[in-house]
C-alpha cells in the first residue's frame, strides 16, 4: 500500500508537534479524512500566505517538520555561554527547523519551534517561538540576531504593538529576571544548537523511544587532520563552487543507509533557495565528501549542477578557480564523530525503514508550488532587490517550462538598449514580450491619481524598446525571431492595497497600450492559475 506523506492524526496525537500540526489542519480548516490531500493543504496554506504572510510562513515550516526532540526542563542548563552560542549560531548556521517538546513535572509539556532566515547584509536570525497545547494559536514569539558586523539589536520580541528590543548586554545583565518563555526559548535555541547531529523523533516512533545518536559519518582520519590543520592555521580553507559530479562521498555505504529523516530537512531548504555548504578535500582525483552527507545527498536527489563547497587545503585552482581563502570561520559545521557506528539491530532496521519507506526525499511533484510560495516570500519582504525577482523568474521559465520560452536576460538590444527580459513564446502562438522589472515596494500613484515619474519613464522605456525593434529588426538577438512584433510589460508595484479608484486608473492606463503594466500581485494570481492548469 502507498504511504502517505503526512502522517495520519492516530500517530500525530503521539507527541506536541503532531497535536498542535493537527491544530494548524483544522486552523486551515482541513478535516481529518483530508489530512493526506496534499493539493488541499497546499492550496489552503496559499491562501493563508498571500493574507497573512508571516503566519502562513510560520504554518509552511511548521507543517514540513516531520521529527521532534525530547527533554525535560530539569535537563537543561541553568546558564549559557551566550557569546560563544552567538558565534556559533552565525559561524554554523542551521540547515533546517527544529522542534523541542520540554516536558515538565507536574504541568504539560511546552514546545519551541525555531528555524532561523538570512540577513540582508549578512549573518543571521533565528525565530523562536514558545508555545503550549491549550493556548495556541497563541503563541510567544523572538528573534536573535546573530550577526558580527551589525549584532544590535540583539533580541527583539514580538507583541501585539509591534516588537520589543534589548540588546546583548541587557540579556546578560538581566538573565535571572528575563520573561519565563524568553528564557525557555534560550536554553531551547542552546539545547538544539548541540543536538545538531543527531536523528530526531518521528512522530511515528514516539511512543516510548529514546533520541539517539544513530548514524553519524564513519571516521576519516584524513578529514580530521585537515580539520585541525585549518584551525591551527597550517593551510588555507577556500570556498568555490563545483559541479557537484565532481564530487564523491568517503563512504558509499553510509550514503545508502543514511535515513531519510536526515536528508528531508536540507531538501526542504534546498527548495526554498538555501545552499548549504559543503565540507571537501580534493584527493588528487576529485573533491571528498566526508561529514556533509545529507547534504550532498539532498543535491544529488534534486539534481542541482553547481553546488557551494569549502575546500580544505589545495586543489586545482586552474580548474576551479580562486575564491574565498580563510581558516576556520568558512568551516561549515562538523559533525561529531563515535568511534563506531550502533550495533542495535532495532535501531538499524528502524533507521533503514525510514530510508527506504520515505516518499518525502523524491521531488516535489509540484515544483509551481513551491514556486509560488518563493515569489511571495520575496515580493512581501521590503529589501528584495530586483535581481532577486529576475532570477526566480528566469528559472520559473526555464525549469517549470522548458521549450515553452525562449527567455533572454538581461539584453543588449542595439548599443544603447539593455532589456531586463525578452521572452519569446514557441509552439502555435508564437509572441514575443519585452519585459522591464521594477521593486515590488515602488507606489503605483500619487495622491492625485496621476503615475509616478518612475512608473511613466519605466513604460516609455519599453516603448523606446519596441520601436528600436521595429526599426533595427538586423540588431535583434538570436535566437529571438525579428519578424514577431514585440508586446511590452512593466511589472512594479503593488497591487493588494490598491483602492477602488486607482484600480480603475490602472485598467484605464493599459487600455489600448501595446505596454502594459502589471503588479507583482497580478503576476502571483497569474502564476497561480497556470500552476493550477498543470498540476
Amino acid at each position: 500500500m502507498k504511504r502517505e506523506n503526512k502522517q495520519p492524526k492516530s500517530n500525530l496525537n503521539t507527541t506536541l508537534l503532531g497535536r498542535v500540526q493537527a491544530r494548524c489542519m483544522a486552523e486551515l480548516k482541513i478535516d481529518e479524512a483530508s489530512f493526506s490531500n496534499e493539493n488541499l493543504v497546499k492550496k489552503r496554506l496559499l491562501e493563508v500566505h498571500r493574507e497573512k504572510p508571516s503566519f502562513g510562513k510560520f504554518l509552511i515550516r511548521l507543517l514540513s517538520l516531520r521529527e521532534t526532540w525530547r527533554t525535560h526542563v530539569e535537563k537543561l542548563p541553568l546558564g549559557i555561554d551566550l557569546d560563544g552560542l552567538v558565534e556559533e549560531l552565525e559561524c554554523a548556521p542551521w540547515a533546517e527547523n527544529r522542534f523541542v517538546e520540554i516536558e515538565q513535572r507536574d504541568a504539560d509539556p511546552i514546545g519551541v519551534f525555531i528555524y532561523q532566515e538570512k540577513l540582508q547584509d549578512g549573518g543571521h536570525v533565528y525565530v523562536i517561538t514558545v508555545l503550549r497545547e491549550e493556548k495556541f494559536p497563541k503563541v510567544w514569539r523572538a528573534e536573535i540576531r546573530t550577526c558580527s558586523t551589525r549584532p544590535e539589536p540583539f533580541l527583539s520580541v514580538a507583541s501585539v504593538s509591534g516588537y520589543s528590543t534589548f540588546s546583548r548586554f541587557h540579556v546578560l545583565e538581566k538573565w535571572d529576571e528575563l520573561h519565563r518563555d524568553c528564557l525557555v526559548g534560550l536554553l531551547a535555541l542552546y539545547f538544539l544548537n548541540q543536538k545538531k547531529a543527531k536523528l530526531a523523533i518521528t512522530p511515528k516512533d514516539a511512543a516510548n523511544i529514546e533520541s539517539k545518536e544513530l548514524f553519524s559519518p564513519p571516521d576519516d582520519p584524513y578529514c580530521d587532520e585537515l580539520i585541525q590543520k585549518v584551525a591551527q592555521r597550517e593551510i588555507r580553507s577556500t570556498q568555490i563552487t563545483v559541479p557537484l559530479i565532481d564530487i564523491k562521498p568517503a563512504d558509499y555505504e553510509f550514503s545508502i543507509l543514511l535515513p531519510a529523516a536526515l536528508i528531508r530537512p536540507f531538501l526542504f531548504e534546498i527548495r526554498n533557495g538555501d545552499r548549504p555548504r559543503l565540507l571537501v578535500y580534493w584527493n588528487g582525483k576529485q573533491f571528498v565528501v566526508s561529514d556533509d552527507y545529507a547534504a550532498y545527498l539532498a543535491y544529488r536527489t534534486l539534481g542541482i549542477k553547481g553546488v557551494p563547497v569549502v575546500v580544505m587545503g589545495e586543489y586545482p585552482v586552474t580548474r576551479y578557480g580562486r575564491g574565498k581563502s580563510g581558516g576556520v570561520e568558512l568551516l561549515p559545521d562538523v559533525t561529531y564523530r563515535p568511534s563506531h557506528l550502533p550495533s542495535d539491530p532495532t535501531a538499524l532496521e528502524r533507521a533503514l525503514d525510514s530510508r527506504l519507506q520515505s516518499e518525502l526525499i523524491l521531488k516535489n511533484k509540484n515544483p509551481w508550488f513551491n514556486l509560488i510560495f518563493q515569489f511571495h516570500r520575496i515580493i512581501n519582504n521590503k529589501t528584495t532587490k530586483e535581481r532577486e525577482l529576475h532570477d526566480l523568474l528566469i528559472r520559473a521559465a526555464k525549469e517549470l517550462a522548458p521549450g515553452a520560452y525562449n527567455v533572454l536576460s538581461e539584453v543588449a538590444l542595439g548599443r544603447k538598449y539593455r532589456m531586463d527580459l525578452a521572452v519569446q513564446l514557441n509552439g502555435d502562438a508564437q509572441r514575443i514580450v519585452l519585459v522591464e522589472l521594477e521593486r515590488a515596494n515602488l507606489p503605483l500613484f500619487t495622491k492625485s491619481g496621476a503615475p509616478y515619474a518612475h512608473v511613466t519613464h519605466a513604460m516609455q522605456q519599453v516603448e523606446d524598446w519596441i520601436r528600436f525593434w521595429q526599426e533595427h529588426p538586423d540588431s535583434v538577438p538570436h535566437p529571438l525571431d525579428s519578424t514577431i512584433a514585440p508586446s511590452g510589460v512593466v511589472i512594479l508595484g503593488r497591487s493588494k492595497s490598491l483602492s477602488a479608484d486607482e484600480k480603475r486608473r490602472l485598467l484605464s492606463l493599459n487600455a489600448n497600450r501595446r505596454v502594459q503594466l502589471i503588479t507583482y500581485d497580478d503576476l502571483a494570481e497569474r502564476l497561480e492559475t497556470y500552476a493550477a492548469w498543470n498540476t
